[in-house]
């Protein structure tokens, strides 16, 4: 487990969050890293282990947690989130780029980030969390149709319009 106090960040990129609560993460590699952030990618963190087990066979399986604080996060990623505020988690192959099989979460709430990713093989993959900005929900448009009856013409404006009984669309 490591508490990230900002102080990697002080004269870097982000040391505007440098005095912002700590992140903290846990993992169960052989040698932790510091998770890094950028603003196409998200916070990322690098986990390394050899690929199998002391027996050298079984593929070692790979479990990671973090916390990261509402403040700290909102300042990471520069925007206002709230408790609504969506966000994804994926485990990459740092060697090939590619999205590793994995069990991942990230819950919010009013206090806090919570990350979880497991189920991954080593030998070097990437988690990685992004915001998500949800899709606005795209509302019927409505249309406008112009009906006649003899010589009165009526406009109907709706989503589906139909002309009146006894009218006949122009």
């Amino acid at each position: 487990m490591q508490v990230l106090d900002g102080r990697y960040w002080r004269g870097g990129t982000y040391s505007k969050c440098a005095e912002l609560p700590s992140l903290v993460v846990a993992d169960n590699t052989w040698s932790p890293n510091s998770p890094t952030f950028s603003s196409s990618n998200g916070l990322e963190l690098n986990v390394t282990n050899p690929h199998y087990d002391t027996d050298g066979t079984t593929p070692l399986e790979g479990r990671y947690n973090g916390i990261v604080p509402f403040l700290t996060a909102s300042c990471l990623w520069g925007k206002d989130l709230n408790s609504k505020s969506q966000f994804i988690a994926e485990v990459i192959e740092s060697s090939t780029g590619e999205k590793k099989a994995a069990t991942t979460a990230v819950s919010v709430n009013a206090a806090e980030l919570k990350i979880s990713a497991s189920g991954f093989t080593f030998s070097s993959p990437t988690i990685r969390v992004k915001s998500v900005i949800p899709s606005a929900t795209v509302s019927p448009k409505k249309m406008t149709i112009t009906c006649v009856k003899g010589k009165t013409t009526k406009k109907v404006s709706a989503v589906k319009p139909t002309c009146p009984a006894g009218y006949k669309k122009k």
